[in-house]
């Protein structure tokens, strides 16, 4: 069972003769001197364009990954389709299409790279998992979701099977009163069996609704669960002071890594600053759209963003956001050893991390969307602080990938 442990300065950063990051400092960086800092490259592959053919039209890209022969796979929200490209990012073929049909899709949200350029793509309705063939042939097709809805699939392991997460049900709790839901790691076959499991791990920041029948409303700058998963390992973090939790394949829990960022108080200042945003509607990408908060306030500010685990194998940890203060900032890890700090452009969704380049998403000041690839590049963080109007990608593609990290 999950055993948080309490966070406190990492005494591998003071071996490197580092202190604790300073995790509510905004717009500014107190990395190690000891750790290598990269910021990227110009684009070496970019796919995406305002007009042209079809195939290079993107509309709502919901996730990409890099197949075993270096070509790019890219899901394509809009149009329910995986469009393949190659290494220079020139159109190969498509597969799949709307439709509930094998190798077809309504809602696609996810894909995940499973080796030998085959593929699964989750498909948030019906509710099924899809595993491709290099060809785009379906080659099985979990059953779709019953009453009460399917678990949300968030990798592979090596094993053959998939990690998901599921909500649990929420407390009993007073109207308008704050409160942490839970959420529950699955380990589960492409039929839905459940495995194994581990519960109670502390998930979204919420706020008790006026009706009890009402969904939960979010907290304005309050944590929530993040996960990545690695072929022999499951990472959960709550986002709070606790760190992040490995979890080995079979789900014992085997370290928790001390992250770089920290949380601490959230004061006044915090509040205000996070209110002058709002109203001045910074808090969301120009013509975005922002998700609906309560006005209350969590006690502590989130210790870092999302997660992910590289190709290369580290993993990979977005600074928190302040109030008013986009991250663009990620520290790589080690053996719970941070190792390197890289600093993205403003608008770029990372998608994927390998040891010298980054996958990832970009939207230019029309937000058209260009899938890139570009190098790691070694110097010091430049420190860019903007506001999340300035800094984040648009709204969230209609099929919720972004909101699925």
């Amino acid at each position: 069972m999950f055993d948080p442990l309490k966070v406190l300065c990492s005494a591998t950063l003071a071996l490197i003769g580092a202190g604790c990051a300073d995790g509510g400092s905004e717009g500014a960086d107190s990395t190690p001197a000891a750790l290598a800092t990269y910021t990227l490259s110009a684009p070496l592959v970019s796919i995406g364009s305002t007009d042209g053919e079809e195939p290079y039209l993107l509309d709502g890209v919901a996730d990409a990954v890099v197949r075993q022969d270096g070509s790019l796979a890219v899901l394509n929200c809009g149009s329910a389709e995986i469009r393949v490209y190659d290494t220079d990012g020139r159109y190969l073929r498509t597969f799949g299409g709307r439709g509930e049909g094998p190798g077809e899709f309504m809602f696609p949200g996810r894909m995940f790279a499973l080796g030998g350029d085959t593929m699964a793509v989750t498909d948030f309705f019906p509710g099924r998992l899809t595993v491709l063939g290099p060809e785009g042939d379906a080659v099985a097709t979990s059953p779709s979701a019953g009453p009460g809805g399917a678990p949300q699939v968030r990798g592979r392991l090596a094993n053959g099977l998939f990690v998901a997460t599921r909500r649990e049900p929420a407390p009993e709790v007073e109207a308008g009163a704050p409160f942490r839901e839970t959420m529950s790691l699955l380990l589960i076959t492409l039929e839905g069996e459940v495995v194994d499991s581990v519960t109670g791990l502390p998930a979204r920041a919420a706020v008790a609704p006026p009706e009890t029948r009402s969904p939960t409303r979010a907290q304005r700058l309050g944590g929530r669960a993040v996960f990545a998963v690695a072929p022999d390992a499951v990472y959960y973090g709550g986002q709070d002071g606790r760190g992040i939790t490995k979890f080995a394949a079979d789900l014992s829990t085997t370290e928790s890594i001390e992250t770089f960022s920290m949380g601490g108080a959230l004061t006044q200042d915090h509040i205000d600053a996070h209110e002058r945003m709002r109203e001045a509607r910074e808090h969301l990408p120009e013509d975005g759209i922002g998700p609906s908060t309560a006005a209350v306030y969590p006690d502590e500010l989130p210790a870092f963003g999302a997660i992910a685990v590289g190709r290369d194998g580290r993993l990979w940890v977005e600074d928190p956001e302040r109030p008013g203060v986009q991250a663009l900032t990620w520290t790589a890890y080690e053996g719970g050893v941070p190792t390197a700090r890289l600093e993205l452009p403003p608008r770029f969704f990372a998608l994927d991390f390998d040891a010298t380049s980054v996958l990832g998403i970009h939207y230019d000041e029309l937000s058209v969307e260009r899938v890139q690839v570009r190098a790691m590049v070694e110097g010091p963080l430049p420190g860019v602080s903007l506001p999340p109007r300035d800094a984040q990608p648009p709204a969230s593609p209609r099929c919720g990938a972004y909101g699925s990290r």
